[in-house]
């Protein structure tokens, strides 16, 4: 493909930047509210990332952080950006798989797990231990 002109006003315009640093976070919640306003996603295949994006079926999934593998996935999405019936499948499987409760049970779950690496347990009201 070809490279991204310096200075490409109108290339650059259509791009929503969202960035995030997101090896050590988990769940990147602003891919998920980049895939729910309808913004196709390009993201490093990092953390929660993979499942976010289904495997790489609602968002490109890049392996490596190098200049030309970003390049390359930035460029395919828009010279083919998804039909607005593809957006509109994306956000309601978003919505469906990632709402508030998931989010909150996997924030927990995350406590949960430093808590026992840690060696200490919390006791939870109605827990009989």
């Amino acid at each position: 493909m070809a490279r991204l002109e310096e200075g490409s006003a109108a290339c650059i315009s259509r791009l929503r930047r969202d960035c995030a640093h997101v090896e050590g976070e988990g769940t990147p919640v602003s891919l998920i509210e980049s895939l729910a306003s309808g913004t196709p996603v390009v993201s490093l295949a990092v953390g929660g990332v993979p499942e976010i994006l289904g495997g790489g079926e609602l968002g490109r999934l890049v392996h490596s952080a190098s200049d030309d593998e970003v390049a390359d996935a930035i460029e395919s999405v828009l010279a083919s950006p998804p039909s607005g019936e593809d957006a509109e499948r994306v956000r309601n499987l978003v919505l469906e798989s990632f709402s508030i409760r998931w989010l909150a049970g996997d924030v927990e779950r995350l406590y949960e797990e430093a808590l026992e690496r840690a060696g200490l347990r919390i006791r939870v009201q109605g827990d009989r231990a």
